[in-house]
């Protein structure tokens, strides 16, 4: 399914990237995210999405996905597809989550 591939981007998972975020708090990942980090953005829409240590909020989870997305992450298109078709912190829509899902190479 969709939803299992995007938890395939795993808020623990120790894959070096551009910077080592794995063991930062959010407001490590929220800074890290306004610098352009997308694995940081990734996280930060896993943490809000799947409430881990905080309530779920959609809407954040969105913002952030979505800013990934914007920078050509395949996880983030992915998941912010995934947000606009089960309407979760955004308003329900089919086309807007086939333009994200169309748009992962």
């Amino acid at each position: 399914s969709k939803a299992g591939k995007c938890e395939t981007v795993d808020i623990h998972s120790e894959v070096p990237r551009q910077d080592d975020v794995a063991n930062k708090s959010l407001d490590d990942y929220i800074e890290a995210a306004k610098y352009g980090n997308v694995e940081a953005m990734l996280r930060i829409g896993n943490i809000c999405s799947k409430g881990i240590g905080v309530s779920v909020n959609y809407e954040i989870a969105a913002h952030y996905y979505k800013m990934a997305a914007d920078s050509g992450n395949a996880d983030g298109m992915l998941c912010l597809g995934i947000l606009y078709e089960n309407g979760n912190g955004v308003p329900q829509s089919y086309e807007k989550a086939a333009k994200w899902y169309q748009k992962i190479d």
